[in-house]
C-alpha cells in the first residue's frame, strides 16, 4: 500500500472528509486529493506532520509510512525525552504534604518558587493572598 492509499484509508476509517482534513491540517483539499490518488510523490516531512494533525494520528507512524523512518525515530526519541524531562521537572517541585489544609503554611513559608499562572509571587503578594483568603473564610 503506497502512502496516498494509507492516507485515504485512515481518512475514511476516521470518517473525515477531505475538507475536514484541510481545515485541521492547513493542507489544501486539491493537494490532499493528489496525494491520495498517487499523483504526487511522498510529501515533505513538514507536510506529513500537518497531515498527522489533520487526520488525528500519531505523527511517528505516519512518518514511517511516508518513508521517513530515521526522522520518525528521532522525533519519537525527542518526544520521549521531553516527557521524561517534564516528569523530572514536576518531581523537583515537591508539594508533598501541601494540600488545601496547609495552604497557609505554603504561603507563609520561605519558599521563593511559588507561582500563580507563571507569575512568581512576591512576599507582599503572598501576604495579600492570605488576607483575601482569611476575609473569605471568616
Amino acid at each position: 500500500m503506497n502512502f496516498g492509499d494509507s492516507i485515504k484509508k485512515i481518512r475514511i476509517e476516521k470518517g473525515l472528509t477531505m475538507r475536514e482534513v484541510e481545515r485541521r491540517s492547513g493542507i489544501s483539499q486539491a493537494y490532499l486529493s493528489q496525494i491520495e490518488n498517487g499523483k504526487r510523490s511522498t510529501p515533505k516531512y513538514d507536510t506529513v506532520i500537518k497531515l498527522s494533525k489533520g487526520l488525528g494520528v500519531n505523527p511517528v507512524k505516519l512518518l514511517i509510512k511516508a518513508g521517513y523512518g530515521q526522522e520518525a525515530k528521532e522525533l519519537d526519541f525527542m518526544v520521549h525525552n521531553s516527557k521524561k524531562q517534564a516528569n523530572q521537572d514536576i518531581r523537583k517541585f515537591d508539594v508533598s504534604g501541601c494540600n488545601s489544609t496547609n495552604l497557609s503554611e505554603l504561603l507563609c513559608s520561605n519558599r521563593k518558587d511559588i507561582y500563580f499562572k507563571k507569575h512568581l509571587l512576591t512576599s507582599e503578594e503572598k501576604k495579600k493572598i492570605i488576607k483575601i483568603i482569611e476575609t473569605i473564610i471568616n
